[in-house]
């Protein structure tokens, strides 16, 4: 019976994680619009930036594991949070600055 829960729980983080991935590739696949108008894209350019966002989707997930293992699921957690806010704040002074 123990084991059986197991494979349930296994096979649900399974599907949530599929299911989180097919999300973020239908934002990627809406915010398409968006990435051509503001870079002035060819459709041959904004499919290869597309398959760029998916191959860092990719490397992301194949080096989390072993980041996780080594520093703790927390502290990665955190580390990524605060870089998003640096890498935002970022983006905003160079609009800022362009603009």
């Amino acid at each position: 019976m123990q084991n059986k829960k197991y494979i349930y729980w296994i096979t649900f983080v399974a599907i949530n994680g599929g299911l989180m991935f097919g999300l973020n590739m239908a934002g990627i696949s809406g915010a398409n619009d968006m990435i051509r108008g503001e870079f002035n894209l060819t459709d041959g350019r904004l499919g290869f930036v597309a398959a760029l966002l998916t191959i860092g989707c990719l490397t992301g997930a194949l080096f989390t594991g072993d980041f996780t293992d080594r520093y703790g699921r927390k502290k990665v957690m955190v580390t990524t949070a605060a870089l998003y806010i640096i890498r935002h704040s970022d983006v905003h002074w160079l609009r800022q600055l362009c603009y």
